[in-house]
């Protein structure tokens, strides 16, 4: 084990030695300023606390001495309030976990990577007899926004390389790992319905739903195929659309950044958009008037369902598993990748968290000095196995492919995407949403009226106006 935390003292480009006798009496004012012992405040909402517990004691024995790590894990509902009431009072963390939709939304107050960190190493020489402490000044380079391309799988760079205000294009946090969504299902409910393989394929999946779903003698659901078909009551629903956007050739937004999916791709020639047939296609998974009924906007929560065996099919993400172990230790469920449209060209949802730097830090060096270390291969890779979610590097993606639990994930992360990149991503997915909601509650108007234009429309503005 002590390998893998080797390589960080030996990823040097410049050493300059400050003294000999390092923080001792003889100690140069340069060394003592250098190795003047500092804290970083740590604050995350994604993190295992052991875990972190075990790669923070690492960095502050083998990497820096001088410089105490204190992690602090907040619950979701209370992380943002407590951060933003932090940075206000300018009491904040020097380190914080953001998602990776959140970069618009907190990029005034980030700190952009620099392209090295000049941070200090004390160690002690010497032999029996004789002993000094010796500080050295490093300056280590920060990976190059080219070479982000080269470590980490396609969509990080998309995600977290934003201009700053000057119009230049930093980087403003990097990843441990990567989550994309896939396809859990209840591997009992397929037995009774006589299902001997899972389905892989969007058509496939309609297949299985048809056969899973049970109605009353009034046509109510008692057993859902699949727990999807409306928005509010759908664990990540604007996730599940977007996939299905993308696969149907969707482009989700252009170049500056505004939401395009309701219009037609050049060179496309269909007499439907993509986001009109998409959006028809998972809502009709709540329409009663369709064979393929499994789902309505009346039911519980998609993932309390799933959890009590009420559905054969949900749409989740690696972080899910936890919950679903403590709702339902004894649930019997399998995962599958997400089903394609077109499988020879996979398209799938990105949902990751990134580590970032604020602004405010007194620590800029040592706080990117620690995020790098965090998201360097040997400690992603500690971090992925630990808390056993899937990679955001493209090196470690065949080791994962090895692991039954991994897979699923694992093959899907050179194809994850995000495609929001706004200030207001919260309300972008509630745009998506209330797109799907608005369908089931004017499907009265369908004869009539253009729901399905109308729903998108609107969509697209709210989501234009977040930006």
């Amino acid at each position: 084990m002590q390998k893998r935390w080797g390589y960080y003292l030996l990823s040097l480009t410049a050493l300059v030695v400050l003294t000999g006798a390092g923080c001792g009496k003889g100690a140069s004012p340069e060394a003592q300023a250098a190795a003047k012992p500092i804290t970083l405040e740590y604050w995350s909402v994604a993190h295992d606390s052991k875990i972190m517990g075990e790669l923070t004691a690492k960095y502050q024995t083998v990497v820096r001495s001088y410089v105490t790590i204190k992690f602090r894990r907040y619950r979701p509902e209370e992380f943002e309030q407590k951060l933003l009431e932090a940075l206000a009072e300018d009491r904040g963390p020097d380190v914080i976990t953001i998602h990776n939709t959140w970069v618009g939304k907190y990029q005034s107050k980030l700190a952009p990577m620099p392209a090295n960190v000049t941070v200090a190493r004390v160690y002690t020489k010497g032999g029996k007899l004789r002993k000094e402490q010796v500080t050295e000044i490093q300056n280590i380079p920060t990976p190059t926004i080219r070479q982000l391309d080269e470590r980490f799988v396609q969509t990080v760079k998309a995600d977290v390389v934003r201009n700053d205000d000057a119009g230049k294009p930093q980087v403003w946090g990097l990843p441990m790992a990567l989550d994309t969504m896939v396809l859990f299902y209840n591997q009992d409910l397929l037995d009774q319905a006589n299902i001997p393989q899972a389905p892989t394929t969007w058509t496939e999946l309609q297949e299985a739903i048809i056969a899973t779903t049970r109605y009353d003698n009034d046509g109510g659901i008692v057993q859902a195929g699949g727990a999807f078909g409306t928005g509010k009551n759908t664990d990540r629903a604007g996730d599940i659309l977007t996939a299905l956007l993308m696969q149907n050739g969707a482009a989700m937004s252009d170049t500056r950044g505004r939401a395009t999916f309701n219009l037609v791709p050049a060179g496309v020639r269909t007499q439907e958009s993509p986001a009109l047939e998409a959006l028809r296609f998972y809502t009709d998974f709540g329409n009663p008037g369709k064979q393929g009924y499994t789902w309505n906007n009346t039911m519980e929560s998609s993932l309390d369902a799933f959890s009590r065996g009420k559905a054969a099919f949900f749409f989740g993400y690696a972080y899910h598993i936890p919950l679903l172990k403590a709702r339902a230790p004894k649930l019997n469920y399998r995962i599958l990748s997400m089903p394609q449209l077109n499988p020879a060209k996979s398209e799938n949802v990105a949902n990751y968290w990134i580590e970032s730097v604020s602004k405010k830090t007194q620590h800029p060096n040592e706080a990117w000095d620690f995020v790098n270390f965090l998201t360097q291969a040997q400690q992603a890779d500690y971090y992925t196995e630990k808390s056993r979610k899937p990679t955001a590097l493209r090196a470690s993606v065949d080791k994962q492919l090895q692991n039954p639990d991994l897979t699923p994930f694992a093959s899907q992360v050179t194809t994850a995407k995000s495609w929001y990149h706004g200030r207001n991503p919260a309300a972008a997915d509630t745009a998506l949403v209330e797109m799907i909601d608005f369908i089931h509650e004017n499907r009265a108007l369908e004869e009539t009226e253009d729901i399905f234009t109308t729903a998108i429309e609107r969509a697209i503005s709210k989501i234009n106006q977040s930006l």
